[in-house]
């Protein structure tokens, strides 16, 4: 999501919903960010375990979700 925005607004607002002990809470994580160089988004790419390099690479990170529904099908999905 942030991937698209200009970079005039650097506030950014993430919330996730996360299943813990049979609940299901929502972390909230808000604040200041800045661009990264290609640089170090490389050098931060590749110090991910190389699984995680891989889930990075076929997920659909930094797309918008286009309603509580289709976010609530996506983690269902992703749990069976």
């Amino acid at each position: 999501m942030l991937a698209r925005r200009p970079w005039g607004n650097v506030f950014c607002q993430l919330a996730s919903a996360v299943e813990k002990y049979s609940r299901v809470l929502q972390v909230r994580v808000e604040g200041m960010v800045e661009k990264l160089s290609e640089e170090e988004t490389v050098e931060y790419f590749h110090s991910r375990p190389r699984l995680s390099q891989f889930s990075a690479c076929v997920s659909s990170q930094s797309s918008v979700v286009g309603s509580r529904e289709v976010n609530r099908l996506i983690v269902a999905v992703s749990h069976n």
